[in-house]
């Protein structure tokens, strides 16, 4: 897994995560960019919708890969 070291220290926009475990990096992801509190806080209600609408082969990653909400 690889994320720049800058992007702890740097407001973030985007966050970029590689690796072979889709859970991981998006747990990565999501860290980089100062953590799901940042985003989301405590009693929210939230609706997850991974895009499952498209006829693609998971290489063309026309899908979100279910793994990557796994815990």
């Amino acid at each position: 897994m690889h994320i720049a070291e800058s992007a702890a220290a740097a407001k973030v926009d985007l966050a970029v995560a590689t690796g072979s475990s889709p859970a991981k990096i998006t747990a990565a992801a999501i860290n980089a960019m100062g953590g799901i509190g940042k985003f989301v806080s405590r009693g929210d209600i939230v609706v997850v919708k991974p895009n499952m609408a498209w006829d693609r082969t998971p290489e063309q990653a026309g899908n979100t890969n279910l793994r990557s909400w796994q815990p």
